[in-house]
Parts: C-alpha cells; structure tokens; sequence
C-alpha cells in the first residue's frame, strides 16, 4: 500500500462520520478544558495565598480526582457508541479484503488524532479559560483580584498524560471488539437488539424494592447524623433502583399493557406500545444515566446555591458577636486579667463595646427518649440512637436574665427550654432523676457558636442558680465525665473588617502574653473569611462538575436521538409500505419521543422531592436554618434545568428529524 494510505483513510473515516465525531471531539476538548482548570486553581499560588486559600486548594483538588474519574467513564462510554454505530463501516472493509489487524492500525491512527486534537486544543483553551475561572472565583469569594498570568506545567503535563492514556484504553477496548468479532456480526453489529426484549422479572422486582428502601431510608432520617449515615446508602440504592427499572421495569410495565386485550387492540395503542417496548430496550442505560445525571445537577447547584446565598445568616448563626471569648471557670483570675488587659486595649484606642453577652454554662451530651434525657453512656448506642443525641447547654436564670433582660423565676423543679433544630412536644422533661416542669421558651437566646458548630442538634436548659450547680456536680460525679464550667463574654464592634481582624490578633497576643491557655477566642470576620473560602469553592466546585454532567447528558441525549433516528427510519419505510399514512406515522414517533425524553426529568424531580428532607437535614449541619431557601433555590433550579432541558431537546431533535425524513 501507497505510503500514507491509513493516514488517509483514518482522517477521511473521521470526516465522513463528522455527525457522530463532532459532538464526541467537542466533548473530549471540553473535558481536557474542566480537568486541566480545576488542576491549575488547586495548584495556582495565588489562590493559596487568598484566605481560605488552603481549603479552595484542597476543595479544588478533590474536585481534579471526581472529574478524572467521571472524564473516564464517559469518555469510555462514548466511544462505545460510536463504535456501536460503526461496525457495520468496519464489517465492510473487513469484507472487501482488509485484515483485522490493518483495522486495529486505521483504529489507532483515528483514536490517537482525536486524542492529539483534544489535548492540544483542551489545554489552549483551559489555559486561557482558567484566567476566567480565577476571576470567577474571586468574584464569588469576594476577593480582590490578583493580577498575573498562571500556567502550570505540572497541570499541562498531567493532563497530556491523563488523557493519552485514556484514548489508549479506549483504543485497546475498541481493537478487542474488532477482533473478536466475525465479519457478519460487524455488518450486524449496529442492527443489535431488534429482537423483542425479555421480561426481566427479578430484575424489575429488585428495583422496586431497592428504590422503596432507598426512598424510606430517606425519609425516615430523623436528623442531621441520621441522614449523614444513611446518605450514601440511599444515593447508591436509588441508583441502583433506577438502572433496574428504567432497563427492566419499563418493559414488565409495557408488556403488561400489551397483556389487556381493550387496550392494546387499538390503532394508537399497538404502535406506541410496541414501539416504546423497543426504544426502552435500546435506550434504557442511556435513559437511566441522564436521570442520574440530571439528578446530580440538581442536588449540586440546588445546596451550593442555598450555602452561597445563605452564608451570611449562617455566619450569624455560627457567631452570635462579633468577637467571642470562652473562658474556662476553673482560672477566673487568669481569665480576668486577660479580659482586663482587652477591655484596657479597646479604651486606649477607642473600641466601643456593644451588646456585650456574659454568662456561665455547661454543656453535656445526652439521648432524648421522649420526655427522658439519658447521660449513662452505657444506656445507649452513640450509632443506633444517634438521631436521638443531643448537645445540651445549661445556663443559670441569672446569667439569662442578666443577659436578655427578661425578668423569670424558676423554682428547683421548673426549667426554660430552647430546641435547636428540632421540636419539644412534652411538658416535662427528666434530667438524672428530677422531673422539671418546663414553664416556658428561651427567647432571644440562640446559644454561642461552639454549641451550634456541633454536627447534633442542641437543647439550651435554663435553670434556677442553684439546680444548676447541684446538676452538674451530680452529673459530674455521678459518670466521671470531664465536664467544665465556662464564661462566654462576647460583644460587637463598629469597626471595618480590617480593624476586626487587627483586634483579634491582639486579644490572641493578650491570652498568650497571660498564658492563659483555657481561653479560646472567636472572631466572626475571621469565620467569615472560612466560610467564604469553603462555599465558594464548594459553589465552584459544583458549577464545574454541573457543566460537566450537563456536557455528558447532551452527548447521551445527542446520540440517542441520532440512534433513534436511523432506527425509526427503519419503521417509516415499513410502515409506510403497509398503509400508514407519514403524518399518522409521525405523531406516534413524536409522542413516543416526548414520554421518552421527558421520563429521566420527571423521576429525576420525584428522586429531588423525596431527598428534600434529607438534604435539608444535611444542610443543618451548616447551620441553615432557613428550610424555605433551600426549598426556593431547588424550585427555581429544577425549572431553570427544566428549560435548559427542553432546549436540549429541540436542538438534538433536529439531527433527529433530519435522518427520519430521508426514509
């Protein structure tokens, strides 16, 4: 052969197939460009030195680990199909005299032009989007920008040699394909699957139960610990669920249609029936994968959006001062010089202190049981009763009245309650072996910020001065904990965050200066800055793998409807040739289409309602509170990715139609 010649023939193969290698190139450029990105923020220096920076480094290199992963299996999972479509091209120079092992080198010169093209073109335009993306993330963070160019070496050279060797893989997997098969079946090879599907029974009853089961574990998640644990669980069980019964369940379910005589003897019925029974078989995984997918979005973008646009009432949350002082009681001299030397500062230099909070407080875990708070360890399992666990703060009356201004008395067995996150539906409540009657509701009191940084949901008990000694030396004595008394002393500032920060350095430079090691302050600009890094990157992060999981849905979308064409073609001729009409024979496809298409975004609506609860209880952890911006941010979310999908739609609908009406 002429010296060139599967040079040639490689690059016109990927000319003449320009409907299938299109979408597949764009999506391979596309995917060089997110890993390369996400790999130059985790390694920028400039983020690092952004406060926060380390946590963004981190979030962003967690994020070059999943999007390498799912770049992986998509990519694989793309070429399968485009293999699938061309067999029967490969059948027929097999036939006409090329040997399997001239097609396994024309294969490798196609995989590795594709690979070239892709990397070179993914790294270009990631180098000159991740100024971009630096500039996103500055923007959402609220960080000014820092001027510079980054290029990373490492991340070019790590992407280069990611993705060769993914194209190398695929190459292998395709080259096996081709010689294991025989000639007839490469011919055949993109007609596969026109016998009438089986009724998987086990199979459609094993998703049943799994999406039951992964639906009740996620609504029976009492609290934020409940649905940590069972969370991973659910996720897989409803993945699982709806594999199983978009690729078995939908053919019992339509099989059983055909089984009713009234309903399938009828024009309509017959043709949707036995048309969507072959459209489910065909395309069941690749239904599946965009309900997984478009499910996925909808989570990410739906809770990064509620932290983002949440973050400053859960700041608050997190930091009922400006600046917060916890001082253990057991060294108040020590204690009181270090707040002598603050209040000293702030004089000197002016500082007004405002809306200062001082009062004394303990803190124990316990498990609720109705109306019964357990301290014995030994009388409960922290794994299996952890919904049930509570953080409870106890706080004098005089501390409290002191500190709201409201004006309460309690005798030895009454007591003012404050639920966090959940409810108190009893009237008493046994601590130890007292029974207090609960008189009223704290109010205007939401704890401080180590109490609702804990992951457990808190109960804040308020009693007379001496029940709360008399109940933590018993509770101390009684179980040995290692409990101590602590004085919070918080107040706020009118100061810029600037001057914030300066402030705390100075009262951390005063604790140690005293030695005072049983001090730790809290600075709400300085949890600010965290709480900033942490979303942002977790807002970014989910901006990034969205747009890549949407870029994966369009391609499947895309490809079904291009195989879905070539196979309705099929249908025009026939049944055009038995006497149906071509607009009786389109509004049957087109219904069949819309149910088809349309399916993987209802279920993934039902899949996001029935996590709702869940994912809210998560949420709780971060201390968003407010049930009803999680609720909004899913609404408007689920219909902007609504309409995105319709669009999707009309555009992949095109290629479609096109293929359709050459029949």
């Amino acid at each position: 052969m002429k010296k060139g010649f599967y040079v040639r023939l490689a690059a016109n193969n990927i000319r003449k197939n320009g409907k299938l290698y299109i979408p597949y190139l764009f999506t391979c450029v596309l995917s060089v460009v997110m890993f390369y990105v996400m790999m130059s923020l985790s390694l920028d220096p400039a983020v690092k030195k952004m406060f926060a920076g380390g946590t963004l480094s981190l979030i962003m290199r967690y994020g070059t680990v999943i999007v390498g992963i799912f770049v992986f299996a998509f990519l694989m999972y793309s070429n399968a199909f485009l293999m699938k479509r061309r067999q029967r091209e490969f059948g027929i120079f097999n036939i006409l005299g090329m040997e399997k092992q001239h097609l396994g080198h024309v294969l490798f010169l196609e995989t590795m032009m594709v690979a070239a093209g892709s990397v070179v073109l993914g790294i270009l335009f990631g180098i000159l989007f991740s100024k971009t993306m630096f500039l996103m993330l500055c923007k959402i963070i609220g960080q000014k920008n820092v001027f510079g160019f980054f290029i990373s070496s490492k991340a070019i050279l790590v992407t280069a040699f990611l993705f060769a060797v993914i194209h190398f893989l695929i190459y292998l997997k395709s080259r096996r394909k081709i010689r294991v098969s025989q000639p007839i079946e490469l011919l055949r090879g993109s007609s596969v699957g026109e016998r009438e599907p089986k009724s998987k029974w086990i199979l459609a009853i094993l998703g049943a139960v799994a999406l039951i089961e992964g639906y009740y574990l996620a609504l029976s998640a009492k609290g934020t610990i409940d649905s940590i644990k069972v969370f991973f669980v659910a996720v897989i069980l409803v993945i699982l669920a709806t594999y199983l019964l978009f690729i078995a369940g939908s053919i019992v379910i339509l099989k059983m249609l055909r089984k009713n005589r009234r309903f399938y003897y009828k024009p309509e019925h017959f043709i949707s029936v036995s048309g969507m029974m072959y459209r489910m078989k065909q395309n069941a995984a690749g239904l599946a994968s965009i309900c997984i997918l478009s499910t996925m979005v909808l989570v990410m973008l739906s809770s990064t959006g509620s932290l983002m646009i949440g973050m400053e009432d859960m700041v608050q949350a997190r930091h009922p001062n400006d600046f917060g002082i916890y001082m253990d009681t057991s060294d108040m001299e020590k204690n009181q010089e270090v707040l002598d030397k603050i209040k000293i500062h702030c004089e000197e230099y002016q500082i007004a202190e405002k809306d200062t909070t001082d009062y004394r407080y303990y803190t124990v875990t316990g498990c609720l049981q109705k109306d019964h708070v357990l301290f014995d360890q030994t009388k409960f399992d922290y794994l299996n009763d952890n919904g049930n666990l509570r953080i409870m703060m106890v706080m004098p009356l005089s501390g409290y009245c002191a500190m709201t201004g409201e004006k309460v008395e309690l005798s030895g067995q009454e007591m003012l309650l404050g639920t966090g996150r959940n409810s108190y539906k009893y009237s008493n409540m046994k601590l130890m072996d007292q029974v207090y009657k609960v008189k009223g509701k704290v109010r205007h009191f939401e704890g401080n910020g180590q109490v609702n940084s804990n992951i457990l949901d808190s109960f804040t008990v308020v009693l007379a001065d001496d029940t709360f000694d008399a109940l933590y030396q018993q509770i101390k004595d009684a179980y040995r904990y290692d409990m101590k008394i602590y004085e919070y002393y918080g107040f706020n500032v009118s100061l810029n965050k600037d001057a914030q920060l300066k402030l705390k350095d100075y009262m951390w430079q005063a604790v140690q200066d005293q030695g005072a090691d049983s001090i730790d302050i809290e600075c709400r600009e300085t949890s600010r800055n965290d709480f900033i890094g942490i979303y942002g990157g977790m807002f970014m992060l989910g901006m990034f793998l969205g747009t890549l999981f949407i870029m994966a849905m369009v391609l499947i979308i895309y490809y079904k409807q291009v195989s879905e064409g070539y196979e309705d073609r099929r249908q025009f001729e026939i049944m055009q040739k038995v006497g149906m009409s071509q607009q009786e024979m389109k509004k049957v496809i087109r219904s069949q289409i819309l149910m088809v298409f349309f399916l993987p975004l209802v279920a993934a609506g039902v899949h996001m309602a029935v996590a709702f609860p869940m994912i809210g209880n998560l949420l709780k952890a971060f201390n968003m509170k407010k049930t009803e911006l999680y609720r909004n941010c899913t609404i408007g979310v689920y219909l902007g990715f609504a309409v995105l999908y319709i669009l999707i739609y009309s555009l992949t609908a095109k290629a479609y139609y096109r293929i359709v009406k050459k029949a």
